[in-house]
């Protein structure tokens, strides 16, 4: 889901897949899209995971890996991505 004002970088990628079920045609996937808070930004080329909420107004550094969710208003970066402090 994305709210209102939420600016995705160039390349972004978003997965919406937990499990890799696609793998077994007997099982369907329980897909789980991450979730954007109002005014979340996400720097370009980053890699979303399927379940992560990122919080409103916080700003992730370009070319990051979120496996986790992060905080509203939150500044977070890095492979995976850690919180560093707040977004200005």
């Amino acid at each position: 889901m994305l709210s209102d004002r939420v600016f995705l970088g160039a390349g972004v990628r978003t997965i919406n897949d937990k499990t890799l079920t696609w793998r077994d045609p007997h099982r369907e996937p329980i897909l789980v899209a991450p979730q954007f808070g109002t005014g979340a930004k996400v720097g370009s080329g980053s890699v979303i995971l399927a379940g992560v909420t990122i919080g409103a107004r916080a700003l992730v550094g370009a070319a990051s890996l979120v496996t986790h969710d992060i905080p509203p208003g939150a500044l977070a970066y890095g492979h995976p991505a850690r919180v560093h402090g707040e977004a200005s």
